[in-house]
């Protein structure tokens, strides 16, 4: 699965609603609807955060994780969820945080980071290239 698909499934993804009666008093007739949030403005800094504990375990946070592996791209162009052409939604990757263990009570936390065109590998006091 990759994240590009993560987001449009998750955040911008059409709903559709049957028998969608509408208020406008002018109107007042019923029919099909749909509706999806775009953006309005894309940040400078974009941070795009995976749960990968399931909310039905929450209170049992012992009981597992998401497991399912998640390839990113390393430029990510979100510009066809804009709503203007204010700004670009073109982002490049530079950081992920990994967690590794098998729940939300156990594990250790790692975080991969471009410096100056490579990639470094930060765990607790170690850093390597």
């Amino acid at each position: 699965m990759d994240v590009l698909r993560l987001i449009e499934e998750q955040v911008f993804h059409l709903t559709r609603i049957s028998d969608y009666k509408c208020n406008n008093m002018n109107c007042l007739k019923r029919g099909d609807a749909s509706k999806n949030e775009l953006i309005q403005l894309h940040p400078d800094v974009l941070m795009v955060h995976l749960k990968r504990f399931p909310a039905e375990n929450w209170g049992m946070a012992e009981r597992g994780k998401v497991h399912t592996r998640v390839s990113y791209p390393h430029q990510l162009n979100l510009d066809k969820f804009s709503c203007s052409a204010a700004n670009s939604g073109h982002y490049k990757l530079k950081a992920v945080v990994l967690h590794e263990g098998p729940n939300a009570v156990e594990g250790h936390y790692k975080t991969v980071s471009q410096e100056r065109g490579s990639w470094v590998l930060y765990n607790d006091t170690e850093v390597s290239c």
